[in-house]
């Protein structure tokens, strides 16, 4: 679906996603306004005002800020917003491309602003039913996008590793050869590999454990395992050798926890480091759409067509390979 005009520059799409807080807080708050007569402590209107975590408050004034531009470039008045200009804009966002998880914060964060601001919250029923339809399109999608996402081989991998040195600076050379090893070492999905931290990853003398906190039968992550990658005898298909590389950069710029692999600037700078790079977030972590950006680069410096490439290709590729060699090999 083609987005409606200003959308791409009012959302964007690799906008980290954050945890969404308690989606009753402006409910809640409602119902306490209700009851007059029953005044609150300024204590408890100071606990309430916490329930939003900074980085929730941050995010949610983010998703306002996008409203916001939108509703300029579309000629409507974002406050009070008008029900179908919400749903217009839930459908935007749909079109854009945006995790659901996402679109739903920014209801909630245009809910917020209009308590904040002592105005009526716009009716979001029909809103919340785009939003469903287009988890559902999703889960359809998701389903399809398995059976049909491109297998790399081998070779093909071992070329986009080595093709990451045409990066135009050291920095992105390091952390895209990582990304490009690890996803195939691994056989995550992109928004797993990218939310990688330092302590999901850890290095000894027989190479890298990394934690595996989820899967599609524990979404919980209660039964989180590590599992193992061994170093390979081809330096250019080694993810053991390519963590050490990037870990050994990011130390330099005093970069030693947080998300392991982040945005690097076109100066080479690297998101979270003390330059002050506007590298996105704060934590500097990588989109999902980054990381299928970054793979898909890498394939066409290696002159790889990269038609069919999705969020499923790293694990078809990885399973692919495993069932054809009897293991995780390059």
């Amino acid at each position: 679906m083609k987005p409606e005009t200003g959308v791409e520059n009012a959302v964007q799409a690799d906008i980290e996603p954050v945890e969404t807080v308690d989606a009753e807080l402006v409910d809640d708050l409602a119902v306490v306004e209700e009851a007059p007569d029953v005044p609150l402590s300024a204590d408890a209107v100071g606990f309430l005002q916490q329930r939003h975590a900074v980085n929730t408050t941050a995010a949610y004034g983010q998703r306002w800020r996008a409203f916001e531009s939108w509703c300029r470039e579309s000629g409507v008045q974002p406050l009070p917003c008008h029900p179908n200009t919400l749903t217009n804009y839930v459908t935007s966002m749909a079109q854009t491309g945006l995790a659901p998880s996402t679109i739903e914060q920014a209801i909630y964060a245009i809910k917020a602003e209009h308590q904040n601001a002592g105005v009526e919250p716009p009716f979001s029923k029909p809103a919340s039913e785009v939003l469903r339809v287009y988890r559902g399109h999703i889960a359809e999608d998701g389903e399809r996008e398995t059976k049909k996402a491109r297998v790399l081989v081998p070779k093909e991998i071992r070329a986009a590793s080595v093709a990451c040195a045409l990066a135009p600076t050291e920095a992105r050379q390091l952390r895209d050869r990582l990304l490009v090893l690890l996803g195939f070492r691994t056989g995550r999905r992109w928004a797993e590999i990218a939310a990688l931290t330092f302590t999901d990853v850890r290095r000894d003398d027989e190479g890298l454990l990394y934690l595996v906190r989820r899967t599609k039968t524990d979404r919980t992550g209660r039964k989180a395992t590590w599992q193992r990658i061994f170093p390979e005898h081809h330096v250019d298909a080694c993810a053991v050798r390519a963590y050490d590389a990037w870990v050994a950069l990011l130390a330099t710029r005093g970069i030693t926890n947080g998300v392991l692999l982040r945005r690097v600037d076109r100066h080479g700078r690297v998101g979270g480091e003390q330059s002050g790079a506007g590298t996105g977030s704060t934590t500097g972590q990588l989109s999902r759409q980054a990381a299928i950006t970054i793979w898909r680069e890498a394939l066409v410096r290696a002159e790889i067509n990269p038609a069919g490439v999705s969020t499923h290709t790293s694990r078809r590729s990885a399973m692919t390979a495993a069932h054809r060699a009897g293991r995780d090999t390059v």
